[in-house]
């Protein structure tokens, strides 16, 4: 048959122009096939493809928190605010979690405002944990609305001192790819202060009378906690003997501490409070001491008290030597070092290194080392 019926000389075109509309939000964020086939008379097809993108929504987080170093105990302000960037479409169906990252910290239970538009509203769910939350709100969101989530995070564990707290805040709707946004922050324990005031009911006193001991232990750093408070007192005199059934501890309401772990010899005890000190707050310890020995007699009782706590912050120190007076050279170190922070039970070793630079032989070399209370 003829293949060019119509007689045509010259090359022609025919255009033909339409209008497509996706009605299917499904399609949003997809790319649509779009196929075009022709055939003629002749019976020689042809077919072409163009790939037509769907205009999509796209989500956008903003996480901020009210500061960004808090103190141990603190409680942090934190903020979501979720919008939909793109005109003409809406993120269906929101969804929005929030997850904290690093043990220690916790969501403060009933602290979440939700608004959308600035005004409350009832998602259609909310899951609350102390370490996040899922929020199904049941919105769809145009570029015109926004969605804030306000609460409150305790930054409750001692162990966070020194760490960093990540928070990871996701949102997501049915028709859009998940969007991620971390905040971090920094916790810090404040370093607490201990003041010990140590009182005696007389100056003076005579062979085989009983003195009364007060000693109180007051944390004076603002916004600061001592936490595991622990204090010993040990008498340097022989001769006193601290009477054991003596010894009280009350806390700052005035109430007896019976849970107060307390260990005694006769010239010395420890208390482990297992409790902490606020600011200002005190605990107050009571003990007779009995003068029995007639050696004392225009002595001058020394008695020294100390306190510590598990969160202050010592300096280690690296050991000099000491020269004596006869030229020999002594070096004490420990392992850990002196000035580390040490639990009960735990073991340190220590090294007791003696020299002789001198041209001298030295003889009969002693050495002497007092192991200290409680050891």
């Amino acid at each position: 048959g003829a293949y060019n019926p119509l007689g045509i000389t010259k090359e022609s075109k025919l255009q033909i122009e339409y209008q497509a509309v996706a009605v299917d939000d499904s399609l949003l964020g997809k790319v649509v096939q779009n196929k075009v086939t022709f055939d003629s008379d002749e019976k020689i097809p042809a077919e072409a493809e163009h790939e037509v993108p769907i205009h999509a929504p796209s989500l956008n987080i903003e996480k901020t928190s009210d500061k960004e170093i808090y103190q141990v105990g603190e409680k942090g302000l934190y903020k979501l605010v979720v919008t939909q960037l793109r005109e003409d479409v809406k993120a269906l169906d929101v969804q929005i979690t929030d997850s904290l990252q690093t043990e220690g910290a916790k969501i403060v239970p009933d602290s979440l405002i939700i608004e959308l538009n600035n005004k409350e509203f009832e998602p259609e769910n909310v899951e609350v944990t102390d370490t996040g939350f899922t929020i199904d709100t049941g919105k769809d969101l145009s570029d015109e609305d926004k969605i804030e989530i306000v609460y409150q995070v305790l930054f409750e564990s001692p162990s966070l001192d020194g760490k960093k707290v990540k928070n990871l805040a996701t949102a997501k709707g049915s028709n859009t790819p998940k969007e991620e946004q971390e905040n971090v922050v920094k916790v810090e324990d404040l370093n607490p202060s201990l003041s010990i005031e140590k009182t005696s009911d007389k100056e003076t006193y005579k062979i085989g009378e009983t003195g009364h001991y007060t000693v109180v232990v007051t944390e004076t750093e603002k916004d600061s906690v001592a936490r595991n408070v622990i204090i010993k007192d040990q008498l340097e005199t022989a001769g006193t003997k601290i009477v054991k059934d003596s010894i009280v501890i009350k806390n700052d309401a005035g109430r007896v501490m019976d849970d107060a772990e307390v260990q005694y010899s006769e010239n010395t005890y420890a208390i482990y409070t297992g409790k902490d000190l606020g600011y200002k707050e005190s605990f107050t310890i009571t003990y007779d001491v009995l003068f029995e020995s007639a050696a004392l007699v225009g002595e001058e009782i020394t008695n020294i008290a100390r306190a510590t706590c598990d969160n202050i912050k010592v300096e280690t120190e690296d050991p000099e030597p000491i020269t004596l007076p006869n030229g020999l050279v002594v070096l004490k170190s420990s392992d850990p070092k002196s000035g580390s922070r040490v639990n009960k039970g735990d073991d340190i070793r220590y090294s007791i290194k003696v020299s002789n630079p001198t041209n001298t032989d030295m003889t009969n070399v002693l050495i002497k080392d007092e192991i200290p209370a409680h050891m």
